[in-house]
């Protein structure tokens, strides 16, 4: 079965590039643009890997974290997320919510597509 990999990410040319990287190692994707759709999304589905922009206009990726942290069939599911912030209190963050990886925006693909095989391979 192939593995499916949520994108959430506001940015509808980052998630071009994102769709274009994660299908070249054979993941399908799913892309939603906002905290309030992925979080729709994730009520009925359980990915096998969540990518996740902290800043999503107004809202807070961080929703997601906490989210996964209370849903038992999400708990088990890896996400790494993507962002701009260097600020140390949003790194501190979604690594205190388990967040398996931190990756600064920009980024190369190849750094990606190793972080994603490390996450997934048993």
């Amino acid at each position: 079965m192939t593995k499916k990999v949520l994108i959430i990410e506001d940015d509808e040319v980052l998630v071009k590039i994102l769709e274009k990287i994660v299908t070249s190692i054979g993941f399908e994707t799913q892309w939603e643009y906002s905290v309030e759709d992925a979080i729709d999304y994730l009520r009925d589905e359980s990915p096998d890997l969540i990518l996740l922009d902290l800043n999503l206009g107004d809202q807070k990726g961080h929703r997601v974290l906490e989210l996964r942290e209370r849903k038992e069939s999400l708990k088990n599911v890896p996400v790494i997320v993507l962002s701009s912030s260097r600020e140390r209190v949003d790194i501190v963050l979604a690594k205190s919510r388990k967040a398996e990886d931190y990756i600064l925006k920009p980024f190369k693909g190849n750094e990606l597509i190793s972080r994603i095989q490390k996450v997934l391979t048993p």
